[in-house]
């Protein structure tokens, strides 16, 4: 049986924090964002394990309890929400602190404060397995297990939670448009339906140990993350965040420092915020931004297989072949779901529930898959050497690649729209690593202490490059967001050569040249999503050398008569020195760089370091 207990401490200090943080288009963000911020969390387990040996089964029963919680800590994140974000059309509204809109503004709807709150959640688990270890035969063994467990819905200690409840509607569009925020938990209940069984079988046919056949298949849950629910809870009805737009009169933007170099950060007063809350949850006036859950959200959940075959080609060679599938349901994700094609077209933004602006709905409705091969050939270390290399090609495929909040999803009711390859899918990759250690020279004395004893080590990488999506991040007004629903980041439609190219080189990325030009790819209507699709193209590929040169010299003099170890290590990272480019450009609002990758991995990079050890 074991306990534990860990805690975990987080600060984003800040500098400067009477600087707003500032976007204007032509020139890199200043000043900071999410800031001034002190993050503590509790981690508490109990976990018991029990074997039992009968004949030739091996059983093993094991449970778990844990629990994510914030005692005398939480998210501290009041300070976060009193410090505005500023966007500008151009530099000319810059220059005349005229911002189009002012973000992050938190708000207390009952006191006309402007404050966020610190927020104290806890998320409890449980898991229970059992596994039998079955030798079947000398050469064959088959493992069966089960383990259930269950996520437990999120609490708080302060009864700060938001949630949806939906007011009718017979489709989802309706349904959020009718839907209110209430302080709630952000789960009805807890799913208690995760079983997922386990099965392995690992065979020799030779029955001599030169052959191996492996094979497996399982059900796998995970669990939510702590951000997924917004461990900095700061929504209506307990708090909101405003947004002030010259389209939102008279609540506009109020540009300006704070009084103050320290908190409390005293920035301008927005004018004509209202205290109180309308019929749905929202603040009056002025949409404010809104974070809940999907009440009935189930576990998401991976069923992962695979089958490997290894050969022993002699005692220290050994060849192995195996094939990998992944696949991925009910997998978390947030977006935002407040919002409908060709919303814009009349020339203002309404969206679906006109209470509130962006409402980032946390669903599991994602999926994924991977399907990948591998073969490799190793030998371990006889004789000075060890080396071993293997060769990879596979395919990842998703609808989104991170684990969820805030995702660029096109249209909230097509995610097929969104199904490509992952953002980090990387077809064929070849890796290889080796180790030897140079010959002992025939030389007495201290040459032959000196020049005895030397490693040479080297890792080496040859991939192809992950993927590339063409897209276009202005606003409505400045051209793109072609399904005008107010949200940028649109895909445009296809060129006449297709949705992919080949036959790339590394110059075909770099100025003067590029790999596609702007006019390539035609605009959608109005009040449609471009047919391109996500991550259609291939940024470059990577290949890199790094080189280690290593000795150990004995001293015998050092310490008293057990004398003391000196490690030399050379270090040489991309050997060869070269130019790795990073990923491209896939946003047309950058016209001077679109097509082009303007950024390159590190070049080559020397080390060397000495360690004493006695």
């Amino acid at each position: 049986m074991g306990v534990g207990a860990t805690r975990a401490y987080g600060e984003a200090p800040l500098a400067h924090g009477d600087i707003p943080l500032l976007t204007v288009p032509g020139i890199e963000a200043y000043g900071t964002g999410f800031s001034d911020a002190t993050f503590i969390q509790n981690n508490f387990e109990w976990r018991d394990m029990m074997t039992y040996n009968r004949e030739n089964h091996t059983f093993k029963f094991g449970v778990r309890y844990a629990k994510d919680d914030v005692w005398k800590g939480g998210a501290k994140f009041a300070n976060v929400f009193t410090r505005p974000q500023f966007v500008f059309d151009d530099l000319f509204d810059f220059a005349l602190d005229d911002p189009t809109t002012e973000e992050n503004i938190g708000f207390n709807p009952e006191t006309g404060e402007n404050k966020g709150v610190d927020f104290r959640p806890y998320f409890p688990s449980l898991g229970i397995f059992i596994n039998d270890d079955w030798k079947v035969r000398p050469n064959l063994t088959i493992t069966l297990g089960l383990r259930w467990e269950t996520f437990f819905a999120p609490g708080d200690y302060d009864n700060f939670f938001t949630g949806t409840v939906f007011k009718g509607g017979s489709t989802f569009q309706e349904r959020i448009a009718n839907s209110t925020s209430v302080q709630k938990p952000p789960l009805d209940g807890t799913d208690y339906n995760n079983f997922a069984p386990r099965l392995g079988i690992a065979w020799d046919p030779s029955g001599k140990g030169k052959y191996s056949v492996r094979a497996g298949v399982g059900i796998f849950y995970d669990r939510f993350a702590g951000q997924f629910f917004h461990d900095a809870q700061t929504f209506a009805p307990v708090f909101g965040i405003a947004t002030a737009s010259k389209n939102t009169p008279p609540v506009v933007p109020v540009y300006g420092l704070s009084k103050t170099d320290k908190s409390p950060w005293q920035f301008p007063v927005i004018p004509n915020l209202q205290k109180g809350l309308d019929a749905k949850g929202g603040l009056i006036g002025v949409p404010s931004e809104l974070g809940n859950a999907d009440p009935n959200m189930r576990t998401q959940y991976s069923i992962n297989w695979s089958l490997a075959l290894q050969f022993a080609l002699k005692e220290d060679f050994v060849i192995e072949t195996s094939y990998i599938g992944s696949v991925g349901h009910k997998l978390y994700q947030e977006y935002d779901v407040n919002r409908f094609n060709g919303d814009l077209l009349d020339g203002r933004l309404d969206r679906l529930n006109t209470s509130f602006g962006v409402i980032g709905y946390a669903q599991a409705n994602g999926n994924s898959a991977y399907h990948g091969a591998t073969a490799s050939i190793k030998k371990r270390f006889t004789r000075g050497l060890d080396f071993q290399v293997g060769y990879t090609f596979g395919k990842a495929i998703d609808t989104a690649s991170s684990f969820g909040r805030g995702l660029n999803i096109f249209d909230p009711l097509r995610l097929d729209l969104n199904r490509g390859r992952a953002d980090f899918d990387i077809r064929h990759k070849l890796a290889s690593s080796v180790v030897y250690e140079l010959p002992k020279p025939n030389f007495p004395g201290f040459l032959g202490n000196m020049f005895q004893g030397w490693q040479l080590g080297a890792v080496t990488i040859i991939q192809s490059g992950p993927p590339l999506s063409v897209t276009c991040s202005a606003s409505f007004s400045g051209g793109c967001d072609f399904n005008a629903d107010g949200r940028n980041d649109d895909p445009l439609n296809t060129p006449s050569y297709g949705n992919s190219l080949s036959g790339l080189s590394r110059s075909d990325y770099m100025a003067p040249n590029r790999i596609f030009q702007v006019n390539d790819f035609p605009k959608p209507g109005p009040g449609r999503v471009g047919n391109i699709g996500r991550n259609t193209f291939e940024n470059p590929g990577y290949a890199n050398t790094d080189f280690i040169l290593m000795k150990r010299f004995r001293v015998p003099w050092f310490w008293g008569t057990e004398g003391a170890n000196l490690h030399f290590r050379a270090e040489f990272f991309n050997l060869f020195n070269r130019v790795n480019l990073d990923r491209a450009v896939g946003d047309i609002n950058d016209p001077d760089n679109f097509g082009r990758s303007t950024q390159a991995f590190g070049a080559r990079n020397l080390q060397f370091a000495l360690k004493l050890e006695f």
